[in-house]
């Protein structure tokens, strides 16, 4: 199942903004639910060690810039973008210790 076009925005969002890495990413998806309720609410999610601030910055203008510009590409190329809350994450994947949050596929 592909992710939509609002998800797919959203997880770019998430990837590209500052002070946010990859454990950061997975329990922010974990406890958002998804990257759009982030993206449309950062106010709403609270996590320890990630300040307000960092959240709040996935709305910046620059970070869905590069979003959309990513975004754009990834579709010119037969590409996608899938989180760990994906059913098309692949299974084994989520097994292993720290498994990405976010996964870029072909095809």
């Amino acid at each position: 199942m592909k992710e939509s076009t609002e998800e797919s925005l959203a997880l770019l969002c998430l990837f590209f903004t500052p002070g946010i890495g990859a454990v950061s990413q997975r329990r922010i998806l974990e406890k958002a639910g998804s990257a759009l309720s982030l993206l449309e609410s950062p106010e709403k999610i609270s996590l320890e060690g990630v300040p307000e601030k960092t959240l709040s910055s996935i709305r910046e203008n620059s970070v869905l810039e590069r979003a959309q510009k990513e975004l754009r590409w990834l579709q010119e190329h037969d590409s996608r973008v899938i989180s760990l809350l994906s059913p098309d994450y692949p299974p084994l994947m989520k097994t292993i210790h720290d498994p990405p949050a976010i996964m870029f596929c072909r095809g």
